[in-house]
Parts: C-alpha cells; structure tokens; sequence
C-alpha cells in the first residue's frame, strides 16, 4: 500500500532465469536503483526455474553504483547521474 507523501516505487528488475549446465544461476546479476546512485538491485545466485526475487542493496557511505562496473565507486568514477 503506498504510503502518503513518499514516491512511489518502482518494481523491482526481474532476475535473470539462465544456468549453467548444472542448472544454476552462477553468477550473481545487478542492476542500477532509479534515482538514487547510493543503491542498486542485486540479484542472488538461484537454481533455474526457481524464481529470485532482486534485493535492493546500499553502496557504503559516499560511494555511487557503477553500473559498467558492477562496484559501488567514488562518483567522480561511476557512471551514475542522478
């Protein structure tokens, strides 16, 4: 339920469903938070066909996501504007 005076947020990227031959998701995926380069969604491994469920992360203090990168960065090095 939306709350009065907060925006409203968006939904959260789905998470990728590819594997390896072993049939798991090796590689961990993130993507880039909307409007605020502190945080971004990250993705955890899973089993293919089971559903991952994208968790929004926070860069530590001063830092923005680098999305290219796949690091939270100083923000004169990452890639975000806000």
């Amino acid at each position: 339920m939306p709350v009065a005076g907060l925006p409203k947020q968006a939904a959260p990227p789905q998470c990728p469903s590819e594997g390896d031959a072993l049939g798991v998701d090796v590689l961990a995926s993130y993507f880039p938070y909307p409007g605020d380069c502190t945080k971004y969604y990250a993705c955890p491994p899973h089993l293919v066909g089971q559903p991952s469920t994208a968790q929004i992360r926070q860069c530590p203090a001063g830092l923005y996501w680098d999305d290219p990168n796949a690091v939270c960065d100083f923000p004169f090095e990452a890639d975000c504007v806000q």
